[in-house]
């Protein structure tokens, strides 16, 4: 129960958001970010709750919210960075800080291999269309990532800010 119970909450907060009810989703996340994830601080309830604040166009909040990670003491694994730059990238370019999302961008980057599909997702959402697409077409070239990139691919058209622990 106690190492699931962040994830349940989590679920009563997906659960808000499909009802558009903003207010309960953040406080039902927020109540799985305060417990532990892994006997560590928690990670993935906090960047669901970014993500959570992007589709509901709040940018700003989300950028608060994840500023939870500027304290060294609150690490992912290496997937788990990728995901927090990449809703902090986002936030930041939806915001109109597209710098700051471009130095996102190039951790992302420099560390494809801890989640491929990231760089594809955060140029979606820095409108680069072009750079998108060269993104996802050079992980269809490649024998060892292509039925990745289709199953992503899928998966990102429809919902964007799908699960992040996918």
């Amino acid at each position: 129960r106690d190492d699931q119970l962040n994830w349940w909450w989590d679920g009563i907060a997906r659960s808000h958001a499909a009802l558009g009810q903003y207010e309960e989703a953040a406080a039902a996340y927020r109540r799985g970010a305060s417990l532990d994830e892994g006997g560590a601080l928690n990670v993935s309830q906090i960047v669901n709750l970014g993500w959570m604040q992007i589709d509901f166009g709040r940018p700003e909040d989300a950028l608060k919210t994840l500023a939870a990670f500027d304290d060294p003491k609150r690490k992912g694994s290496p997937f788990g960075e990728m995901q927090v730059r990449l809703a902090r990238g986002c936030a930041r370019a939806l915001a109109g800080r597209p710098a700051e999302a471009a130095a996102d961008l190039a951790y992302i980057t420099a560390h494809d291999k801890d989640a491929p599909g990231a760089r594809t997702i955060l140029l979606l959402c820095m409108n680069d269309m072009d750079g998108a697409a060269s993104a996802l077409v050079e992980r269809l070239r490649d024998p060892e990532r292509r039925v990745d990139a289709l199953v992503d691919g899928g998966h990102v058209a429809v919902d964007p800010l799908g699960d992040v622990e996918d």
